[in-house]
């Protein structure tokens, strides 16, 4: 059997960590864009809060299934051929997208986008490692870390612009189309600077594997998603309780399967992998969600346009940006303090955040928003490349593509978790909040106003009237206010509880840094 070892590292290795970077780049810009758009494509669609929950959800879920696999397979058929046949899927499918006339279709090209996008991710770290010698590699996770930092500047503000100009009459399809010529060029510029390379020892594939980790994974995202929305039926409950046992037999497979298993259980028996890998399991949980709660209060109850939302979520980004680029070089020395410290940053700013969500209510503005999410994107910024080092540090270079998979599936797949627990969260306390509805104004039926305000809370479509709502008694420019109100407040109170609960995930995550390695003498 041939197979073809690491090359040499190239002359132009850094130009190559950069265009490979910019496969992350079309990615993570792309999940950045559609979470600040969300209500954009869930109006036009008309689709309910748990379809919108899936236009987020479907591609992570994807991602975080084929990760695994796709490491797997640059290892065996070679990382450069599994990168380009990723960007090129990501890219077609970007135009699906675009072109989607519902719901249900948008929420099927977002699976396949993410699947094709699972493939190219996890060779980025792998080749990543090929790249550099390892006391060379800083300079990689710098260039790959600056690439990253401008997507997540630029993600929230160009979706927030092409949404809120409507440029050439696309509207929000236009930010599926960008991907279209940056995918084009990914893969020229990666035919022309990178090598091939595959693991000295190809393994086989791993079917049984891939299915239960599939499943296992399906049995925990599908009811977090849609339990609130079907009022939790007993198939839904009976899912996430199979994923226990099946989650078992998966360990017990995997073990059994040995080197060419597609979750090579001896990374897990390295401190430094399993020990990142939960910490990056409980901060990336917090992201997204935090995110997309935002985007909901602000869109939806404060009526802020997506550019207003795009300026609030932006000084995260510029955190990441600007003490990420500080930090790289000197912060990862430190090892498992900074997890710590950084963690504590994060909540300290998402506690920010629901303080000023709590005090001023309806007058809150994005630029208060978006100096507590700077505080929070300092902390970020301070954590994940010091997990990311932790994590691959020890991992033998026949394992870096699973490794790389398995770290980027962590990501998605706490992300996916995250999002259907605070979903779930956040609006069963906006329900709750519609049942404490404040008095009726004056010559307004209080059983009819309360009835509306209830029936407009607990209302799966943002967008549509409840019928309690369509009473001629109700249309009054006063009632219409009152409603509006109600509904502020009911938003901003759960808004202000969900992100307390974040807050404490991020102090859990500070206390368990103690379980990382610590930092290497010299």
């Amino acid at each position: 059997m041939t197979t073809i070892p690491a090359p040499s590292v190239p002359r132009h290795a850094g130009l190559a960590m950069f265009v490979l970077a910019f496969a992350s780049f079309m990615d993570l810009l792309d999940v950045g864009i559609v979470t600040v758009v969300v209500p954009v494509i869930q109006r036009d669609l008309g689709a309910t809060y748990a379809q919108s929950q899936w236009f987020v959800v479907a591609y992570v879920l994807a991602f975080a299934v084929v990760l695994v696999v796709g490491g797997r397979l640059g290892d065996s058929h070679g990382r450069r051929r599994i990168f380009l046949i990723g960007v090129t899927g990501f890219t077609v499918l970007s135009a699906c997208c675009a072109a989607a006339p519902n719901a249900e279709l948008f929420i099927v090209a977002r699976l396949l986008q993410g699947a094709f996008g699972a493939l190219m991710t996890p060779q980025v770290f792998a080749m990543m490692q090929l790249l550099f010698r390892p006391e060379r590699r800083g300079t990689g996770f710098m260039i790959y870390g600056a690439v990253i930092n401008l997507a997540q500047v630029g993600a929230p503000l160009l979706g927030g612009l092409l949404a809120t100009r409507d440029l050439f009459g696309l509207g929000w399809r236009a930010i599926f189309l960008i991907n279209v010529p940056v995918g084009a060029a990914i893969v020229i510029a990666t035919l022309a600077l990178v090598g091939e390379s595959r693991s000295p020892r190809r393994p086989r594939l791993d079917p049984i594997g891939i299915t239960l980790i599939a499943v296992v994974t399906a049995l925990v995202i599908v009811p977090l998603q849609q339990g609130r929305e079907a009022n939790w039926p007993w198939w839904l409950l009976a899912m996430l309780g199979a994923a226990v046992p099946l989650l078992l037999v998966l360990i017990d497979h995997e073990r059994r399967r040995g080197g060419d298993a597609v979750l090579p259980t001896s990374l897990f028996r390295l401190r430094s992998f399993s020990a990142a890998g939960l910490l990056a399991t409980l901060v990336m949980s917090t992201i997204i969600s935090v995110n997309l709660i935002l985007v909901w209060f602000t869109q939806l109850a404060l009526g802020w346009t997506p550019m207003q939302t795009a300026v609030s979520l932006v000084g995260f980004a510029v955190a990441l940006v600007t003490v990420g680029t500080w930090g790289a070089g000197r912060v990862p020395r430190f090892g498992r303090g900074t997890v710590a410290a950084g963690s504590v940053l994060l909540a300290l700013g998402i506690a920010v955040l629901s303080s000023l969500v709590s005090v001023t209510g309806t007058a809150l503005s994005p630029l208060a928003v978006s100096a507590a999410l700077f505080v929070a994107g300092s902390g970020m910024a301070l954590v994940v490349g010091t997990l990311v080092n932790i994590q691959l540090r020890d991992v033998p270079e026949g394992d870096a593509g699973a490794a790389g998979g398995i770290l980027s599936a962590i990501f998605q797949f706490a992300g996916a978790v995250g999002v259907g627990v605070a979903a779930t969260v956040f609006f069963a306390l906006v329900a709750h909040g519609g049942n404490q509805a404040a008095a009726a104004p004056p010559g307004t039926p209080a059983a009819a106003f309360a009835s509306c305000v209830r029936d407009q809370a607990a209302d799966t479509n943002p967008f549509s009237q409840p019928v309690s709502c369509r009473s001629a008694e109700l249309d009054r420019p006063a009632v219409v206010a009152a409603l509006a109100d109600a509904k502020q407040r009911a938003f901003a109170d759960a808004t202000t509880s969900t992100l307390w609960i974040q807050v404490g995930v991020l102090l859990l995550a500070a206390a368990l840094s103690r379980l990382l390695p610590p930092k290497r003498a010299g």
